[in-house]
């Protein structure tokens, strides 16, 4: 079945690999298609920011 969306389980504060270049394209192409993206952190406390250069990257 098609895909509605993807839950990415990122460390830190919702950082992803940044030097990955095929996943973040991966990324960028689901968005494109309009997938749902939810970003968790792996913390088990505090929240997922996206102010972080790796953070910008997927936004």
């Amino acid at each position: 079945p098609p895909m509605d969306g993807i839950v990415l389980e990122t460390y830190g504060s919702g950082n992803a690999p940044s030097n990955q270049a095929d996943l973040l394209n991966e990324i960028h192409n689901a968005t494109k298609r309009g997938l749902i993206m939810i970003n968790c952190t792996q913390c088990l406390r505090g929240t997922v920011t996206t102010s972080y250069a790796t953070g910008q990257v997927r936004v």
